[in-house]
């Protein structure tokens, strides 16, 4: 199995996300058994599943002229945010996301809105 299919496979099972930073991503594979999430879609059918994939906007953008903390930090904002009990990521190369992606979510779990009371 290819890398990082396994973890797909996993999202389509547990009603996941794949996220996803180039639109590249989606089209037909140029080769077969591409790891890509559109060669899920026949595993999830068989699952009775549905795939869902979400594309992270100025992800590529960023990656494309060569700022990677940029990108990360889009990928990890979404990551964080996601409302899916399992995010998977399309490629091994945004796995550095992860930790700042679970930074965020604690951070944000942990934050508390206080509302300072005016003396009347």
């Amino acid at each position: 199995m290819a890398p990082g299919l396994d973890t797909m496979l996993v999202a389509v099972r547990g009603g996941g996300i794949v996220l996803y930073t180039a639109p590249t991503t989606l089209a037909p594979p140029p080769w077969p058994h591409h790891p890509g999430p559109i060669t899920l879609a026949p595993t999830a059918a068989v699952m009775g599943a549905a795939i869902e994939t979400r594309l992270i906007p100025g992800a590529w953008a960023l990656f494309s002229i060569g700022d990677q903390h940029g990108c990360l930090a889009a990928i990890a904002a979404v990551a964080a945010f996601a409302r899916h009990p399992v995010v998977a990521l399309a490629r091994a190369s945004m796995a550095p996301a992860v930790a700042l992606a679970r930074i965020i979510a604690q951070i944000s779990a942990a934050a508390t809105v206080r509302v300072p009371s005016v003396p009347a």
